[in-house]
């Protein structure tokens, strides 16, 4: 199971683009192995996705909008193959709290080997914001992805 935490923007866009990757490989392979869980270090459950979010992710093609938060709990760490977050800060945090999984936790930026090392935050920036992000997300998710391949 791989956990990726962030907040109610960024969290499920990047699930949901990961977990239709590893659908189709599922479904080509036969495997059904791969489970994402988003969750956020700050919210509490039940929170549905921004409508910026939500939109960001039809215009992709994806329905999100039956997703809702769920706070990270130990349970979801203890679960975990791989932790992702989305920053260095949120990293930093997980690993301290958790320090028997920090050789699983990384930022998403650092998996796939991209030196920006952040996520954009679009909170409260508008819907371009949202289309950058999903952009980045994107890259992000294949870089994973190809990571995920190698792997097997």
């Amino acid at each position: 199971m791989l956990v990726c935490t962030g907040n109610t923007c960024r969290s499920p866009i990047a699930q949901a683009l990961l977990q239709r990757r590893l659908d189709m490989l599922a479904a080509d392979s036969g495997r059904t192995e791969y489970r994402i869980e988003s969750a956020g270090l700050l919210s509490g459950d039940g929170y549905p996705a921004s409508p910026e979010a939500v939109e960001v992710m039809r215009e992709e093609g994806i329905d999100i909008r039956g997703h809702r938060s769920i706070g990270l709990k130990e349970k979801h760490i203890k679960k975990a193959n791989l932790v992702l977050t989305m920053t260095t800060r949120h990293r930093d945090y997980l690993r301290e709290l958790y320090p028997e999984k920090s050789d699983i936790t990384y930022t998403i930026c650092e998996i796939a080997e991209d030196l920006s090392g952040e996520v954009l935050d679009p909170y409260g920036l508008g819907l371009e914001a949202y289309r950058a992000c999903l952009a980045q997300l994107k890259l992000l998710v294949d870089k994973l992805y190809d990571k995920i391949i190698e792997s097997k």
